[in-house]
């Protein structure tokens, strides 16, 4: 199907049309044709074009009164009309333009000025017709049209994807006026937050996008929902502001109580992820606005930044084997590593550390010292004592040992380095990044091939059907069959191995997902 943009020419001069044609084409122009203006009329309303060029001396019904039925059909009513004739007096220009023209070219015209002309009316008309009437902020249109043009000029900013939790309600109740306000209220506190050179576009109903420079996010966001939350209740009864809610219906028809209406804004940027399509800046956008909605803090507005990594960039950090019992330990290192482009493998005992160990391969290795099964300690000493070339970071961790102790024995481990609990988390982590700095080593080989199995890793994507064994914190591991594993997103379906039951797997619930070539 083609997409080009349509245009109609309305010429009865041969060497105009064929001039016209030629050059339209190579401009990638679909081009339309109509000799007199019967035909034309008729033209317009089947193709329905994108642009008419017009002359004003045609046989029979002449340009000026094509121009004033064309301005009569609601198909083209807002179609630009470029008039071109060899009348060159004032009068015929002031007549075309009255009867609706949008511009007049007098004949001989220069073709390369011609086709600026129509490149700049084409391009005003998609935005002029994608601005929402209610808040004249710029459309959909609009909106792709500027997060393609920085995109393409490799430019990094955040995409901010805002909208009013409880609309609904209010407008159920209060009435398309009062709702109408509120729309022109968030859209004006959102101008009067941004900068020069940011963005803000009106999707439709409640749903608001903001483009605007990294190092500004989190300054406009607050700004944003602090005037929101602050001046959100003039539109209210005030009996309504009393009591801290409306009772209405939900969308299944149901009466129930909802909260002054608040913000929830989703975040993203292409700084740590490599996005370079319209459509998934939105996707992701969309997931962190949802994710908020989630959240049982209903008396504010909130955003959420999304800090996954893309797979270029976990390339360039390093994947960690954490082994502890201490599942709060896990989760805090997990969460604090992952989104500074490290991929993050968890396990509870000393024994499967080393299995995992010796089967896959890692630049660094965070162990307490005393874990069930085998001790941090012995399993230092095993990889150090088994491995060639094993100089990557190993670092042990511990709350057991007194510092003079635990010293001693890890140095004679072979460990890297030392850390006793309780530890602060910011100077962890960059300790962590001071011994992988000071190793400058290969990854270390797995020991052997081990298991035939493939592990889940964050930063792939997989679409056949897989068995997949799903970690839980408190120990359990549950079977189950997903043709959705999906980094992107916040979890993925799976049918229950055994029981054909399906439920939802969210990622942060669990510690790991590994995929297996059997149960």
């Amino acid at each position: 199907m083609n997409n080009n943009p349509k245009i109609l020419v309305v010429d009865d001069d041969p060497e105009i049309f064929k001039l016209l044609e030629v050059n339209l084409k190579n401009a990638g122009y679909e081009l339309i044709s109509a000799y007199d203006g019967e035909k034309a009329l008729v033209q317009a309303k089947q193709n329905q074009p994108d642009l008419i060029i017009l002359d004003i001396m045609l046989p029979g019904m002449d340009g000026y009164e094509v121009c004033q039925k064309l301005r009569t059909e609601k198909s083209t009513y807002l179609t630009p009309i470029l008039v071109t004739s060899a009348k060159d007096k004032p009068v015929d220009k002031i007549t075309s333009l009255k009867l609706g023209a949008n511009d007049y070219i007098t004949k001989p015209f220069d073709i390369n000025e011609l086709l600026a002309r129509i490149e700049s009316f084409l391009k005003h008309t998609e935005e002029t017709l994608s601005i929402n009437p209610l808040t004249r902020l710029p459309g959909n249109v609009s909106i792709m049209n500027e997060l393609n043009r920085r995109l393409n000029n490799k430019e990094r900013f955040t995409f901010v994807y805002l909208d009013i939790n409880n609309f609904k309600s209010f407008n159920d109740k209060y009435g398309f006026y009062r709702g109408d306000e509120v729309i022109k209220f968030t859209a004006e506190v959102m101008r009067q937050c941004i900068n020069e050179n940011d963005f803000v576009g009106h999707v439709g109903g409640d749903d608001f996008v903001l483009v605007c420079e990294i190092k500004n996010t989190e300054s406009i966001c607050g700004k944003i929902t602090g005037q929101f939350d602050e001046g959100i209740s003039k539109y209210y009864d005030s009996e309504d502001i009393k009591k801290g809610y409306i009772i209405s219906k939900d969308r299944q028809g149901n009466i129930k109580t909802f909260p002054i209406m608040t913000l929830s804004m989703g975040i993203v940027t292409n700084e740590r992820q490599d996005i370079n399509h319209y459509g998934k800046i939105v996707e992701l956008a969309t997931e962190m606005k949802n994710y908020i909605k989630t959240s049982k803090d209903t008396a504010r507005s909130m955003f959420a930044v999304d800090k996954r990594i893309s797979q270029e960039v976990y390339e360039t950090r390093g994947k960690i084997l954490i082994a502890d019992d201490d599942t709060n330990i896990l989760k805090l290192l997990r969460v604090n590593l992952e989104p500074m482009g490290y991929k993050i493998t968890c396990v509870f005992n000393g024994e499967d550390a080393l299995n995992e160990f010796t089967k896959s391969t890692y630049d660094m290795l965070i162990m307490d010292v005393v874990l069930p099964g085998r001790w941090g300690i012995d399993i230092c000493k095993l990889i150090r004592g088994t491995v060639k070339s094993s100089n990557i970071p190993i670092l042990l961790i511990s709350g057991v040992y007194d510092k003079l102790k635990f010293k001693l024995d890890a140095e004679r481990a072979g460990a890297s380095g030392i850390i006793t609990k309780p530890f602060e988390i910011n100077d962890f982590v960059k300790y962590i990044e001071k011994l992988l700095l000071a190793t400058k080593t290969e990854p270390t080989q797995a020991i052997s091939p081990g298991i035939n199995k493939k592990y889940f890793d964050i930063a792939k994507k997989y679409s056949a059907d897989k068995k997949i064994l799903v970690y839980y914190p408190d120990g359990k591991i549950v079977n189950g069959i997903t043709s959705a594993l999906n980094p992107g997103g916040s979890g993925f379906n799976m049918t229950i191995y055994g029981e054909n039951k399906r439920v939802y797997i969210a990622y942060s619930s669990v510690l790991r997902v590994e995929v297996v070539d059997e149960f």
